[in-house]
């Protein structure tokens, strides 16, 4: 993860968010290490606020400037790819995000804060 930001640019379809709630993008950074081509519609992500009493964030899709988890990365290549997401405001802007990659036990995670 290389960032997450507060997300402002909604389109006229999309409105406004919601004062209670931090709406948001994370911007996830891929790199394919192996010999073939990675499907990335087998990665997903769990996003989760990083608090004590922690929630998962409801996933959520803004339009202006998506780079989706789709596609296939070759050999070798490097991608910026978004996840959006919205949470509470009470939970704080610390959050956890587990990416997982089909049925694999190995989910990497990171932690980082909401910016903006």
């Amino acid at each position: 993860m290389t960032e997450a930001r507060i997300f402002t640019d909604f389109t006229a379809d999309e409105g406004p968010a919601d004062p209670k709630n931090y709406a948001f993008r994370a911007k996830l950074r891929l790199t394919n290490g192996g010999k073939a081509a990675a499907d990335l519609s087998d990665i997903s992500t769990i996003v989760m606020g990083a608090t004590e009493d922690a929630v998962t964030a409801a996933p959520s899709a803004f339009q202006n400037g998506a780079a989706p988890l789709t596609g296939r990365l070759a050999p070798g290549a490097t991608a910026t790819k978004t996840d959006d997401a919205v949470i509470d405001r009470k939970h704080g802007r610390k959050i956890l995000v587990i990416v997982r990659r089909g049925s694999s036990t190995a989910s990497p995670e990171f932690i980082g804060s909401i910016v903006g």
